[in-house]
């Protein structure tokens, strides 16, 4: 059975990688960037998830859209969703900034993907090069394709965010930045956003 997908709407893929080296990667390839969010900032996560009345996979989802555009580029990258509740959708996520998409607009947008990918079935979108993890249950599979995970999960009510990426394709300050936008993009959307998110 196919996963359920969203069709990429037009514009620049966005190359997540930095290199793409052949074959499967080993064990060693496989290692973890891990960034826990501050009381603060998982403090501020929770209320502007209760807040808005969005998913908090919505939220995640928009913020590594953020990190995305201010790392490497404007343009749609697919993500494939490894758990939660939208799990074994792969979604075309737009990679966008403030200054293109506001708080609210990224939130709905991909709130709006997030729906739609559990009602439209067909062939998944090919090679996603990022895989996201919502809820942190998902194993981690890096692969011939997947370059880079995502895994969100709790630690003592603190926000943990593990990056696990292919150490083969990417060089360790793409990834280090990555996971600093994207904090920072976690922390801009929560407190940007303004109630009510659904008219």
């Amino acid at each position: 059975m196919a996963a359920p997908f969203i069709t990429r709407q037009p514009g620049q893929v966005v190359r997540v990688a930095d290199h793409s080296p052949a074959g499967v990667p080993g064990h060693k390839d496989i290692v973890a960037l891990s960034a826990p969010l501050s009381d603060v900032f998982s403090a501020e996560f929770d209320g502007a998830v209760e807040g808005l009345g969005i998913a908090a996979d919505a939220l995640l989802l928009a913020a590594l859209g953020r990190a995305v555009e201010r790392t490497l580029g404007a343009g749609f990258v697919a993500v494939d969703i490894a758990d939660g509740k939208f799990a074994g959708a792969t979604v075309s996520l737009r990679c966008a900034s403030a200054r293109d998409t506001d708080a609210n607009e990224m939130l709905l947008e991909t709130e709006s993907i997030l729906g739609l990918s559990g009602v439209q079935a067909a062939p998944g979108l090919a090679g996603a090069e990022v895989s996201l993890s919502p809820t942190g249950v998902a194993p981690v599979e890096i692969t011939e394709t997947r370059a880079l995970q995502l895994c969100v999960s709790r630690r003592d009510e603190l926000v943990q965010l593990d990056w696990w990426y292919d150490l083969r394709r990417f060089n360790s300050f793409t990834v280090e930045e990555l996971a600093e936008q994207y904090v920072l993009a976690l922390v801009e959307l929560s407190s940007e956003a303004a109630a009510p998110l659904h008219s």
